[in-house]
């Protein structure tokens, strides 16, 4: 038995192993400090984001963990300016019974700094915040569709 023949049957092993497991990529984490004094609460002084893909990424505030319970999915778009624009909504009820509809849109420029705005559905007035965020990476595992962060240390 050649050297050849014992590589192909290694190689075939890891590549067995591999096709088994949930795929893992690498994803761009920011992780965002916001001035949001005139929101009344409702957007978080930290926020992190993490891009999965060309169109899904995943929010995490103490905001989205009081009303959905952990990170959500939101939709993830490049726009023509450079800028990375996020969207994502808010339809439940808080851990103290309080029900909400909100509609958030964060666009984070090529600087990292951020402005995140949301629209609460039954009001007029929409609420900013402002701040900069950090770029890192983090590995995140994708299965069946759902997408699961397996580095934490977040907050």
């Amino acid at each position: 038995m050649n050297v050849f023949t014992k590589l192909g049957g290694f190689l075939g092993i890891v590549a067995a192993g591999m096709i088994a497991q949930p795929s893992v990529a690498l994803a761009s984490q920011y992780t965002c400090n916001l001035d949001a004094s005139n929101s009344r609460g409702w957007i978080a002084e930290r926020m992190v984001f993490d891009v999965v893909s060309n169109q899904q990424a995943i929010v995490q505030d103490y905001i989205v963990e009081d009303y959905i319970g952990g990170p959500m999915q939101a939709s993830f778009r490049r726009a023509r300016n450079g800028n990375l624009q996020i969207t994502w909504a808010i339809n439940g009820q808080s851990s103290y019974g309080h029900r909400v509809r909100m509609r958030y849109r964060a666009a984070i420029k090529p600087d990292n700094s951020i402005r995140v705005r949301i629209s609460p559905v039954e009001f007029q007035k929409n609420f900013f915040g402002r701040g900069q965020c950090e770029l890192r990476w983090a590995h995140v595992g994708v299965q069946r569709g759902d997408a699961r962060i397996l580095e934490r240390g977040l907050y």
